[in-house]
């Protein structure tokens, strides 16, 4: 690249869910090339402080209210008016949206606007607030160059809710990346050293309902009964940390259940775990799942994006099914999965970054 190429990426938040992780892997490494600047526009105050280290042109809000700082955002947006965007990337309904809507009126310009479904709403969401997002969609999904769903699955449950916008904009089908050179490494922080010396199974994600995290702890009775020894780990903070809570306590787990809160360094507690576990309900498609198979041979998942069942090696499960999940992350123990090194490696490196934003391009120039 010989010219200077500017880049958009606009979020809710710096924190780092699925979508976030996204956008932060595509910002770093299309930030990586010296020739390209890469501005990261915010709707919230800094929080989590994790763009920091990134080089990129960081722009926060000076709210904790996302609805407030779309105002805040607007206004950036409008200072940010005279640079000519190569492409502009986002991965949530309404960051999609207004960037869409900005564009159609020319409040924001750019060559390429490609946008991501983060999660398949017609799924998740009824009511008043499905409602909400379709106005969304119709107000600026038109002005995207390309829209980008994690699955087939995805992107047939968003035609069959809007079959208007297969005619107003391109919407293609690539699969999740990962970028493996950016891995933290595995090494025993003084945090992970604490909780290493016993055999464990481990999750990951935030406390809420999509997670879950309630039908894991409740298969873990049934894990207890051939494993006494084991406990369960699950990394990660959210509302539902009390819920939880009680539930161990119910289930007299309280030794057994450990709600480790936020890990900045998730890889491994992934590493040495005996079998790491997704127990999602409903998921756009689950970024920890690719993390867990680069450390560890030994993974189950419910069937909660499509995509997983497709995956070589994974013990796959319906969702929603506590005897189902307890079977296979028995049977995951029990089995020699060293084979599935090779498959998962295989199937990572199919999910570069590089490949990734390679298809992008590609689906761009109609190749």
């Amino acid at each position: 690249m010989s010219n200077k190429r500017n880049i958009l990426i606009l979020l809710p938040n710096d924190s780092l869910g699925g979508a976030e992780q996204f956008l932060k892997m595509l910002g770093d490494y299309l930030g990586s090339d010296s020739n390209i600047c890469v501005y990261v526009v915010f709707f919230k105050k800094r929080s989590t402080g994790s763009w920091d280290t990134s080089g990129h042109k960081l722009f926060y809000g000076d709210t904790d209210k996302e609805r407030y700082g779309v105002f805040q955002v607007i206004r950036q947006l409008f200072k940010l008016r005279k640079v000519n965007f190569d492409y502009i990337f986002t991965s949530h309904v309404h960051t999609n949206s207004l960037i869409g809507l900005m564009r159609r009126i020319g409040f924001v310009k750019s060559t390429y606007f490609i946008g991501r479904e983060s999660t398949s709403i017609f799924f998740r969401y009824g009511g008043v607030k499905l409602i909400f997002f379709k106005i969304q969609y119709k107000l600026g999904y038109s002005a995207m160059d390309l829209l980008i769903c994690q699955s087939s699955l995805m992107r047939k449950q968003l035609l069959d809710g809007l079959p208007w916008l297969k005619d107003k904009t391109k919407i293609e089908v690539i699969g999740n990346p990962i970028n493996l050179d950016a891995i933290i490494k595995p090494t025993n922080t003084l945090e992970f050293k604490e909780i290493a010396d016993f055999n464990y199974i481990v999750s990951a994600g935030r406390l809420i309902e999509e997670k879950g995290f309630d039908i894991l702890i409740e298969s873990f009775v049934e894990v207890k009964k051939i494993f006494p020894t084991y406990k369960l780990l699950i990394l990660g903070e959210g509302k539902l940390r009390s819920e939880l809570e009680s539930k161990i306590r119910e289930l007299s787990l309280i030794n057994d259940v450990l709600l480790i809160g936020f890990v900045k360094n998730v890889f491994p507690y992934f590493k040495k775990a005996k079998v790491c576990v997704v127990s999602s309900r409903i998921e756009g498609f689950p970024n920890v799942l690719l993390q867990m198979m680069s450390q560890n041979n030994n993974i189950v998942s419910t069937l909660c994006a499509g995509g997983i069942a497709e995956i070589k090696g994974i013990y796959t499960v319906d969702i929603n099914n506590v005897q189902k999940l307890s079977q296979q992350i028995i049977a995951c123990i029990l089995n020699d999965n060293s084979k599935n090194r090779i498959l998962y490696d295989i199937e990572l490196d199919s999910r570069s970054v590089v490949s990734y934003f390679s298809k992008i391009e590609n689906y761009l120039n109609g190749v």
